[in-house]
């Protein structure tokens, strides 16, 4: 009991640091089309935000592209918003909307409530929003905007090494096993003797190295966390390569949850799946 506590209690803090972002116009007044969102809907996902208008060209050509990366990304912690930015009725917005097969949510004047970047006064505009809140692209190239999307919820979070940007010199033969995966546990203790040895010439190379790992340990958990309930085949791929990492740790921290979030894993991979052959048979 007390190790899934401790697990909700991660995942709750994960999914509070990744509120970060505060919109406006997330309401009922503001709703134009599509699934109507809430705050919670967003935290802890990537937000596209595609600013437009029916009476631009350029945007009413490409919302259709935009409803294909909506389709496309719709299994990942992703949402893409379109945010009408001129004049015009709710009701001719729907049908411009209709018009293009657009499903995604589209409201009116939606946006960051501090620190949108500037579209100078242009449309198309957009602008892409990780996971913590920070904007990771903003401009009218929407090839680039989804680039930066897939980066920001599939790019690696834990450095391919534990030891990235130590200087090695003591422990340079170390530096290939210090990957997430590999078991460290007897080198870690060793590490440990080396930082705690007075007058050792290594002492501060080991300090850096156990900063290094424990820097990366916290980056792993913190992806689990974010990761359990809106990618769930990640966060058990995860959990399995941290426990074996880190077994002692693995085991208080995760081991009591492991087998649902195995079948939670399982049941997303079906899910997948059936969307995929559905999608294969619709085209």
């Amino acid at each position: 009991m007390k190790t899934k506590v401790l697990i909700f209690a991660a995942a709750t803090a994960a999914a509070a640091a990744l509120a970060g972002a505060e919109w406006r116009g997330l309401d009922d007044e503001h709703h134009l089309s599509g699934p109507k969102l809430t705050p919670a809907d967003l935290a802890g996902k990537v937000v596209f935000v595609d600013e437009w208008g029916i009476h631009c060209p350029p945007c009413r050509r490409l919302l259709p592209q935009l409803e294909k990366y909506h389709e496309s990304f719709s299994h990942k912690p992703f949402v893409l918003i379109g945010s009408h930015r001129q004049n015009g009725s709710p009701e001719d917005v729907r049908k411009v909307l209709a018009e293009a097969n657009v499903r995604y949510p589209v409201y009116s004047g939606f946006g960051l409530a501090a620190g949108e970047p500037d579209n100078g006064g242009g449309i198309p505009f957009m602008y892409v929003v990780d996971r913590g809140g920070r904007v990771v692209y903003s401009g009218r190239d929407d090839k680039a905007a989804i680039e930066a999307a897939i980066n920001a919820f599939s790019g690696a979070i834990v450095p391919e090494s534990l030891v990235a940007g130590v200087a090695l010199k003591k422990y340079k033969p170390l530096e290939k096993k210090f990957v997430l995966g590999k078991n460290i546990k007897s080198d870690l203790k060793k590490i440990q003797k080396d930082a705690d040895a007075k007058n050792s010439p290594y002492a501060a190379e080991a300090r850096n190295v156990l900063a290094a790992v424990a820097a990366a340990k916290t980056k792993v958990e913190d992806e689990i966390s974010f990761s359990t309930q809106s990618d769930p085949v990640k966060a058990f791929g995860l959990v399995k390569l941290y426990m074996t990492t880190w077994p002692d740790e693995g085991k208080e921290r995760y081991a009591a949850g492991l087998k649902d979030l195995e079948a939670r894993a399982k049941e997303a991979e079906k899910a997948a799946k059936e969307k995929a052959k559905a999608e294969k048979k619709r085209k």
